[in-house]
């Protein structure tokens, strides 16, 4: 899976991107899947922020264009799953937000091609 996002945040906001396996009724963080453009930091636990304490990603100086986000989705071969990003703000913030774009899910096979002999065909007939 794939996205692109942009966000600015206060120094105690930011988002995660959750999974789950049975249909919502839980979720947990999908962080470890992210193989690249993952998290960047801590979200701060001040002023009632419900991610506080959890990594995510942060505003450490913002991020000036839309990043790329790859998450490997081969843990979940075969299992239903949903994902949701979710942000967390903390009380009143001045600053715009997050954007997420061009979300993609990609799916391939990957064939292992073994190769068989052939038989070789045998002349029993042989010709004079």
């Amino acid at each position: 899976m794939t996205f692109w996002h942009h966000y600015l945040f206060n120094s105690a906001s930011g988002a995660v991107l959750e999974v789950s396996t049975d249909g919502g009724a839980t979720w947990g963080d999908a962080g470890s899947h992210i193989t690249s453009g993952g998290y960047n930091g801590v979200i701060d636990s001040c002023c009632g922020n419900p991610l506080g304490g959890r990594p995510g990603w942060i505003n450490t100086n913002g991020s000036s264009t839309f990043t790329r986000v790859t998450v490997d989705l081969l843990g979940y071969l075969a299992q239903p799953v949903r994902f949701r990003l979710r942000l967390g703000r903390s009380g009143a913030s001045p600053y715009p937000g997050w954007w997420v774009d061009d979300v993609s899910v990609t799916l391939g096979i990957v064939a292992c091609v073994t190769p068989t002999p052939t038989p070789t065909p045998v002349n029993n007939h042989p010709t004079r």
